[in-house]
C-alpha cells in the first residue's frame, strides 16, 4: 500500500470512528496522460500507469444524522501516478504513486 493510499485510509477510518463521513468526496481531474504503455503478454495481470493532475476541493463532513459538522481541507493541483490493474470486472486502481 502506497503512502498516499495509506494516508487516505487513515483519514477515512478516523472519520468513521467518530461517526462522520464526507459527502461527495471526489477529486477533480485536470489532465491524464498514459505512461509506459503495457506490452501485451508481459504483465500478469496487465497494468497501466497514468500520470494525472488533480484538484481536491473542500467537501462537507456530516455526522450520523446528516448535519454538517465541518469541511475537508481543499488541495490545489497535484500530479500523481495511478496504477491500474486488469481484473475480471475491468481495470481498477491498484496503486497511487507520487507524481
Amino acid at each position: 500500500m502506497t503512502v498516499i493510499v495509506r494516508a487516505d485510509a487513515q483519514i477515512i477510518a478516523r472519520l468513521a470512528d467518530q461517526g462522520l463521513r464526507v459527502v461527495d468526496g471526489r477529486h477533480q481531474i485536470v489532465s491524464v496522460a498514459p505512461l509506459d504503455p503495457a506490452t501485451p503478454g508481459t504483465d500478469d495481470p496487465p497494468t497501466v500507469r497514468l500520470a494525472i493532475v488533480d484538484v481536491l476541493p473542500t467537501h462537507p463532513v456530516v455526522d450520523a444524522a446528516g448535519r454538517q459538522v465541518g469541511t475537508t481541507p481543499g488541495r490545489a493541483e497535484q500530479r500523481r501516478v495511478l496504477v491500474l490493474s486488469a481484473t475480471d470486472d475491468g481495470y481498477r486502481i491498484s496503486g497511487v504513486e507520487p507524481g
